[in-house]
């Protein structure tokens, strides 16, 4: 069966700031079959992030566009060269600024005010 994304790849995952579930479909740059699941509520913490949240995927690794989409940071693709641009965005502690920046299982993006993200496999 086909889908409204013209495949039977539909990603869903819950987002965990606003507890609703969202379905997506895969942009033709992104991987087939990716999946990413987000866990935990956000907490705010010491420093100005929030609780870290998981982000599992099922590929050997994510885009740093992936995850900024997925998680809700950024509403659309075409937003992630102005985002990076003009916020603080660490990965693993180091400022970062390509979207195409792969991401994989252990690295952790920091975003000040938005939250922290863990990339996992389990």
């Amino acid at each position: 069966m086909r889908d409204s994304c013209g495949t039977s790849g539909q990603v869903r995952h819950l987002m965990a700031h606003s507890g609703k579930w969202l379905t997506a479909c895969p942009a033709e740059s992104e991987q087939p079959g990716t999946q990413i699941n987000l866990s935990n509520t956000p907490e705010k913490q010491p420093g100005g992030f929030l609780k870290m949240e998981n982000v599992k995927i099922n590929t050997e690794f994510i885009t740093l566009q992936q995850l900024l989409k997925t998680t809700d940071v950024i509403q659309s693709g075409g937003m992630v060269k102005w985002y990076l641009a003009e916020h603080e965005v660490l990965v693993n502690g180091e400022h970062e600024t390509r979207r195409g920046k792969k991401l994989y299982a252990g690295d952790v993006v920091s975003i000040p005010e938005v939250g922290e993200f863990k990339v996992t496999t389990e």
